[in-house]
């Protein structure tokens, strides 16, 4: 898993928790080195989960709930680090349409070991889309605030409907009002 994930847990913790919360975490997960993740480097993903498991123990969110949170932090991050993406799209739509096309190519070029999850776009009209998304990891409520957050970006008001499937997970967004 890119490194930048690890970054970005550790600020969200930090910011939201307090940075005592943060050396707690960190301790209480057995992170390699302390927590010495760097942005560029690759981490296996289980260290992010004993991380959020820690962070739920210690703080009693759920972890669904901790993940949501963690994808909301997560999406002005990606869009101030790659604005291309997010301007050139315009909408979360055309973002979602992009993201294994466009997004998840460019991100396995530049980190060749990187294992990005697969989601699929498929439209439903002007108003709604449909996300399949399948990773190994299972990260769905993870996806859940990635997506919300990128509609939140573009400033676009959504219901999402979600269903488990047996290769992933389901997400139907709808716009709530006209785009």
């Amino acid at each position: 898993m890119l490194g930048m994930m690890f970054t970005e847990f550790m600020e969200m913790v930090e910011r939201d928790f307090g940075p005592d919360r943060l050396d707690d975490v960190l301790e209480e997960a057995g992170t390699r080195d302390d927590g010495a993740f760097t942005a560029v480097g690759d981490y296996d993903h289980e260290e992010l989960v004993r991380m959020v498991l820690a962070l739920s123990r210690q703080t009693d969110r759920a972890v669904p709930d901790l993940l949501r949170a963690f994808g909301h932090h997560l999406m002005p991050t990606l869009s101030g680090r790659h604005p291309e993406f997010f301007d050139e799209a315009g909408c979360a739509f055309r973002v979602f349409e992009n993201l294994d096309r466009v997004i998840h190519r460019e991100v396995a070029k530049i980190y060749p070991r990187a294992v990005p999850p697969r989601i699929s776009a498929e439209r439903l009209g002007d108003g709604a889309m449909r996300l399949h998304y399948r990773s190994e990891r299972a990260m769905g409520d993870l996806a859940l605030g990635l997506i919300e957050g990128c509609c939140r970006h573009f400033g676009e008001s959504v219901e999402i409907d979600r269903e488990a499937t047996g290769d992933g997970e389901v997400f139907v967004v709808r716009r709530a009002g006209p785009r």
